[in-house]
């Protein structure tokens, strides 16, 4: 798709190569089950066409804990509705947690703490261990059992980590938001999945300024009758409390983790629920999704061992809140045995370079961000490596939208010169990444290096048919253990109860149907991820589009846009389906003025359309996200998710997205 070939940025040093991770699990294939592979894309090409076998190794290679054994690796190969490991129980809990037990480990750093907010604070496996222990028998005599919520509105601080490893701990079900987040999106949010006890701060400070959250929890909590109890963490203030009406008992954090507790853990189903996570909620309701505990053992075992090369010894930062998949993502990182370090208020406060010397000043190994951040440091002109001593990086993360190549370049000149730079691509829905990274392959300028292991990416014409070196619509042709269970509700009401969409009766949320109606269309079963990609012979695959978790900050190079096919996407800036060739002979002719006079090449979706006006080309800082548009007014009595089905089909063109980096 270019004329000239990318810039290479970096090579693995043999050394490097040799210590990896997945050179470990190459040799362990080669000795344990007689396999043996030329290269990663034969490795590849392996992991998703044995699916059974692949999975089933990483089991054996990252040693999941099951208390009982798997009948079978997978039932059937359908999406949705794949049925993993039935027979075994696991807990994500202990997958975390083990270490905790050990007295060899119990006095080692599991977690490293700072905030505009509080002062530093580090916590070691056994004292995270019984922190843990300690709220969730809290939990327990709250009422909570396996199966219920527990959800929080809370910032990215240590008690986030030990609330989520306490409920999973129970089998409870946990759900978080952040504290910039206002009471309706956190009502909209909980509101569906009626939680049992909801944490929440006082209030939080980002980039110097105070922001008390006490009123909106009273609001929070009012507009949530399943509530019966709540757990208080002063942030803010030490001392801080807060009386709320509605509710059986009120306790501060500090009373929940007094009294010491065994830590223990429920072994569960496979498939038993972990979290909920939710969709952006720009096309109606946010949409609740599931994912279960085996599901997000294996794929972040997978992930930290053979994608990022992160393990034992490694200092973990990903700089998150706890609204993004990501922040999933880095606690997950504890199953590695790695110390995770967390910060919690402005990146790029006092001074732009704040979280490189958070990172300098804690040893990071792996620090993950947005380009968003990295393009702010660039603007800053700020050389992070000559303020800091960056020597002990070994990976530098990004994701939440695409990496420009000169800020490719940036990394290598400014932060690190040998770094695995793991610019990766995935979803909200899968808690996983679909392309990503690798510690034994070079990195090029403005593409992610390759697929990941068991994820079966692939890029297909009009015709369904595999492309390479050209344009296609990116799919998941394969199921994988992380995709979601079901959306809330899936299986706690009949059919005959669930609220279909009039425009063309497909189904609405709360059950799987409408799982497959809004990522698997009338084809051969398979995830369309919405986005289109080139994918180069050579394995790299250009940074266009497919962001982790939320909407992408800078809009997506390269994509050939698409117009709307089958039942209307839920996800925002995306849009079903390839352009017939017309369309992409003269794209223009589709568009109309105000946008065709912008010589846009960027391709979104339905929903982005529906809600940009002229307005959005204004939009010049990366860290900003694109303004929402004055959408057409609904008509009298009809839902939103109708209206959106009758707009797009009256418009269903091309769809486009504004330049925002030229």
């Amino acid at each position: 798709m270019t004329d000239a070939a990318p810039e290479r940025l970096w090579a693995p040093s043999p050394a490097r190569i040799e210590s990896a991770g997945i050179t470990r699990y190459r040799r362990w294939l080669e000795r344990e089950r007689g396999l043996r592979f030329d290269g990663y894309d034969a490795l590849w090409r392996w992991s998703v066409e044995e699916l059974e076998a692949f999975w089933a190794s990483v089991w054996d290679f990252c040693r999941v804990i099951s208390h009982r054994p798997y009948q079978r690796v997978l039932e059937r190969r359908v999406m949705p509705g794949a049925r993993w490991f039935e027979g075994a129980t696991v807990s994500y809990a202990e997958q975390s947690l083990w270490r905790a037990l050990r007295p060899e480990w119990m006095s080692r750093t599991a977690l490293v703490f700072e905030s505009e907010s509080r002062p530093r604070l580090e916590l070691s496996w056994g004292t995270l261990g019984a922190q843990v222990g300690a709220l969730a028998a809290t939990l327990t005599r709250l009422g909570v059992r396996s199966g219920d919520r527990v959800a929080a509105y809370l910032p990215n601080v240590p008690e986030s980590v030990v609330a989520v490893l306490a409920s999973a701990s129970l089998g409870a079900v946990w759900s978080s938001a952040a504290p910039d987040m206002g009471p309706p999106g956190v009502v909209d949010r909980f509101r569906q999945i009626e939680p049992k006890v909801l944490l929440a701060v006082d209030g939080y400070r980002y980039g110097g300024k105070v922001f008390d959250r006490r009123e909106m929890v009273r609001e929070i909590v009012r507009e949530l009758p399943s509530v019966e109890a709540l757990v208080m963490v002063p942030h803010l203030d030490p001392g801080a409390s807060i009386d709320v009406a509605g509710t059986s008992r009120a306790i501060a954090f500090v009373e929940a983790i007094a009294t010491p507790a065994p830590l223990t853990f429920t072994p569960v189903p496979f498939s038993h629920p972990l979290w909920v996570v939710y969709s952006s909620g720009t096309t109606g309701m946010p949409k609740a999704i599931v994912h279960g505990h085996g599901g997000a053992i294996l794929e972040n075992l997978k992930a930290a061992a053979l994608q990022f090369d992160v393990g034992e010894g490694d200092r973990f930062l990903w700089f998150s809140s706890t609204n993004w998949i990501m922040w999933n993502l880095w606690v997950a990182m504890l199953a590695s045995g790695c110390t995770i370090l967390q910060l919690d208020g402005h990146p790029g406060w006092p001074e732009p370079g704040a979280l490189f010397r958070f990172a300098a000043r804690n040893g990071a190994t792996f620090l993950g961000t947005s380009p968003a951040y990295l393009s702010a440091c660039i603007k800053a002109g700020i050389s992070p490596r000559k303020d800091h001593d960056l020597s002990g990086l070994r990976g530098v993360g990004s994701t939440g939208s695409p990496l420009p190549s000169e800020a490719c370049r940036w990394v290598y000149e400014h932060v690190h010169p040998d770094v695995l730079l793991a610019s990766i691509s995935g979803g909200t829905e899968a808690g996983a990444a679909f392309l990503t990274s690798c510690p034994v392959l070079p990195v090029y300028a403005g593409e992610m290096q390759c697929r990941g292991l068991g994820v079966a990416v692939r890029a297909l014409d009009e015709e369904a048919r595999e492309v390479m070196d050209q344009v296609g619509e990116l799919v998941i042709a394969e199921p994988m253990p992380s995709m979601p269970l079901h959306f809330w509700g899936d299986l706690a009401r009949p059919l005959a109860t669930r609220r279909l969409a009039a425009a063309d009766s497909a189904p609405r949320i709360g059950h799987r149907d409408h799982l497959r109606s809004l990522r698997f269309d009338h084809q051969p079963p398979r995830h369309s991820h919405g986005n289109e990609r080139d994918l180069p012979r050579r394995g790299g695959i250009p940074r266009s589009g497919g962001l982790a978790g939320r909407r992408p900050r800078v809009p997506r190079p390269g994509i050939i846009p698409a117009p709307v096919r089958g039942p209307a996407r839920e996800r925002r800036g995306r849009a079903g389906g390839s352009a017939p060739e017309a369309v992409r002979r003269h794209p223009h002719e589709n568009l109309s003025p105000p946008r065709a006079r912008r010589g846009v090449r960027h391709s979104g979706g339905a929903a982005d359309a529906l809600r940009q006006e002229d307005g959005s080309a204004r939009q010049e800082d990366p860290s900003r996200a694109p303004d929402r548009a004055v959408r057409e007014p609904r008509r009298h009595g009809e839902s939103g998710i109708v209206g959106l089905v009758r707009r797009i089909r009256a418009r269903a063109t091309l769809v486009t997205m504004p330049i925002g980096l030229q």
